[in-house]
């Protein structure tokens, strides 16, 4: 699929987001290739370096911020990456942890991907968030 212009489609979680833009310092920022849509979907351009077998790679950054900086999410660069019998992962390079991380496993659904948080998905959005919760979904289009 290398070399199309299909872009990566996904509201990380409306529920966080709808909760941080009610926080009075509350900010969501798309920016290095993502935007927003009204719908709070966050749009992800392909990545220019292009795909490789098994890993469908995007570009764009979310910064999540609230409280005075206490609340402090960004994602950036999702691809979407086949791990064999185990199914495709949404990773994310995690600013704050400085490495890619696996954020949610993906099972097929019709418009696209559902979505569960790992471990580690689950430690980035914060304590509220148990591994194995459904996020929003992931679309490629």
């Amino acid at each position: 699929m290398s070399g199309d212009e299909a872009r990566l489609r996904w509201g990380v979680k409306h529920s966080l987001i709808d909760y941080v833009l009610g926080v009075y310092d509350g900010a969501i920022e798309a920016s290095d290739g993502a935007t927003r849509e009204p719908d709070a979907t966050f749009v992800f351009e392909p990545d220019p370096a292009g795909d490789e077998d098994g890993v469908r790679r995007f570009r764009g950054r979310v910064r999540i911020t609230a409280y005075d900086g206490q609340m402090h999410i960004e994602l950036a660069d999702p691809w979407v990456e086949s791990d064999g019998d185990a199914g495709p992962t949404l990773t994310v390079f995690s600013e704050l942890d400085g490495r890619r991380i696996p954020m949610a496993r993906l099972a097929p659904r019709e418009d696209g991907w559902s979505a569960t948080l790992t471990t580690l998905g689950a430690d980035v959005l914060g304590p509220q968030y148990a591994p194995g919760a459904e996020i929003d979904p992931v679309r490629i289009g």
